[in-house]
């Protein structure tokens, strides 16, 4: 079967951190598949990036499309179309006949998606993933494009059932939605000796005065939404009673000076750390040095870097938003806290520091392979096919 995945959340040379997970999922879709990737980017913002380049073996196309920041963003989908359609019939043209198209983001991905496939007239699967449908449908003219697309889909994916029921309270026909779970990688993040992470992460150039201690641990982009100021907050309360405490934040993004003005006025200097942006392999050895990891979102899906935790044996602490429920057994894997609210997360924290049975944990997430996830969304690409 042929498929063209379409996603602007997918690595480039510039960003090669950026949705690694739908880089797992169309990987081993493509093991099942012949897969072609469109991954389009704004215009400006990636320079340096190839129009063409290949992937885990994808060809993988970056076209870019107009935008304007902070405005117009009802209308990427319109400027988007164009470039996708340009570069799908260029596929097309070269040999290269898709039986099914497949959005992995409903906007603008996933609109420019449904654009294309109403005039090819090939099936089309949107698969909505968190913020494209909690945030973005909170825009009239945004959450009207995505109500059309998701309609008009032949299928529609939702990584989790709260995210299901919220499709559903748009207009969208629940007998079309599927649930399908992310996967993660057990073999990349897997348990180890602590002290073999701690060595790994100072033979790459880390400091073991960083390292050493009890240490919570964030992964994921600075953004509001990500809560981590609340996490700052609670680390400030936690402070008085956990000395050897401390809080490494591995990620960037628009937030960070904030938070590191709060950290400072907060007097947390040498006990919170910035990290920035890690490759993604490096980062079953932060879970590994860690002893929890902490995800404080205001708004979710069912956030990838859960899984991955559990997958290295660690306990997580996270706010009761979007799925998050679905993947964590309180008191089995970890601890939940009200979102918002940095007392609630420093008492679930306190909780969270003992012993664990990380043999356990991992046999949570032991069924959650990208491969199955891939064979479940195969079948439905199979039952649309024309």
């Amino acid at each position: 079967m042929k498929i063209i995945a379409v996603s602007n959340l997918f690595p480039n040379r510039r960003n090669p951190q950026l949705g690694t997970f739908n880089l797992q999922e169309f990987s081993a879709l493509s093991k099942l598949a012949d897969v072609k990737v469109i991954s389009p980017l704004p215009m400006g913002k990636f320079k340096g990036v190839p129009r063409r380049d290949v992937v885990r073996g994808m060809e993988t196309f970056y076209p870019r499309y107009p935008w304007m920041p902070k405005i117009g963003r009802s209308l990427y989908a319109l400027f988007l179309t164009p470039p996708l359609w340009r570069t799908i019939k260029g596929i097309i043209k070269g040999g290269f006949d898709p039986d099914l198209l497949l959005a992995a983001w409903c906007d603008p991905d996933g609109v420019a998606t449904m654009m294309v496939s109403k005039v090819l007239g090939k099936p089309c699967i949107i698969k909505a993933l968190g913020t494209d449908i909690n945030l973005f449908t909170q825009n009239r003219l945004r959450r009207r494009s995505i109500r059309w697309a998701l309609g008009e889909a032949d299928a529609v994916i939702s990584v989790s059932h709260d995210l299901k029921r919220k499709i559903v309270s748009l207009g969208v026909d629940e007998g079309k939605i599927e649930v399908h779970h992310n996967g993660v990688d057990t073999d990349l993040f897997k348990p180890m000796d602590r002290s073999a992470a701690i060595e790994k992460l100072i033979g790459r150039g880390f400091s073991g005065d960083t390292l050493n201690g009890r240490i919570i641990l964030f992964v994921g982009n600075l953004y509001p939404m990500k809560g981590v100021r609340v996490l700052i907050e609670a680390f400030s309360i936690l402070s008085g009673r956990a000395p050897d405490l401390k809080l490494i934040l591995i990620g960037d993004g628009p937030d960070r000076g904030r938070l590191e003005e709060l950290s400072h006025r907060l007097e947390l200097g040498g006990r919170v750390w910035f990290i920035g942006r890690r490759p993604h392999e490096e980062i079953p050895f932060w879970m590994n040095a860690a002893d929890i990891l902490c995800l404080p979102s205001l708004s979710e899906g069912l956030p990838n870097v859960i899984l991955e935790a559990h997958a290295c044996g660690r306990p997580v602490v996270a706010s009761d938003v979007g799925g998050v429920r679905e993947i964590m057994m309180e008191g089995e894997v970890g601890y939940l806290c009200r979102p918002a609210d940095p007392k609630s997360l420093a008492e679930a924290v306190l909780k969270s520091l003992r012993p664990w049975n990380r043999a356990k944990i991992r046999a949570k997430v032991e069924g959650l392979s990208w491969d199955e996830n891939a064979k479940r969304l195969l079948r439905l690409a199979q039952s649309l096919r024309r």
